[in-house]
């Protein structure tokens, strides 16, 4: 996640799909994202519900991705 630290979190969610598919979205209004993924093999086996996997985006895209996921995301 290193390479990503100029980046910020538009979405979290504990479900990876739920997040991916707002990725495919994002994608096809023309804005990058990276999907980030929190859940390590630890947390799985210790049934820890505190894991989520976060949607990034430059931060120059932060607002607009945030409007197009309120809008959408519904």
């Amino acid at each position: 996640m290193s390479e990503f630290n100029d980046w910020v979190v538009v979405y979290t969610s504990t479900d990876k799909f739920d997040v991916e598919l707002i990725q495919g979205h994002l994608k096809e209004a023309g804005i990058e994202s990276v999907v980030y993924d929190h859940q390590d093999s630890m947390m799985k086996m210790l049934n820890n519900s505190n894991y989520s996997v976060g949607l990034f985006v430059h931060p120059e895209n932060e607002t607009v991705a945030k409007e197009y996921i309120q809008k959408h995301n519904k």
